[in-house]
């Protein structure tokens, strides 16, 4: 049997479809989060869609910075909301593979 990566967090852009969104209520169904991570405030709504523990920080490359280092003390995928690409796994590489804009 080969072994399962799964990743330490994720990105979702902030202005997702509906569409988008059920695509990724549907993938996170196999990998559940952690917690969800804002770097703004209107984002909030959509981040209780995925999750009730949501933090916010300053900055997206806080945001990934964070979400790694939860995910790596906890051993569970964070989602991170932000200027991102529509749903981006990010694997052990850490925060400074995702493009932080």
């Amino acid at each position: 049997m080969e072994d399962f990566q799964v990743p330490s967090y994720y990105t979702v852009k902030s202005d997702v479809t509906e569409e988008e969104l059920s695509s990724i209520l549907h993938a996170l169904e196999i990998t559940p989060i952690l917690a969800v991570i804002i770097t703004d405030n209107h984002d909030l709504e959509l981040a209780q869609k995925f999750g009730k523990e949501v933090l916010r920080t300053n900055t997206f490359k806080e945001a990934t910075e964070t979400a790694f280092e939860l995910s790596t003390r906890m051993g569970q995928p964070v989602l991170v909301i932000g200027n991102s690409a529509t749903f981006q796994p990010c694997y052990s590489e850490g925060p400074d593979w995702v493009e932080t804009r």
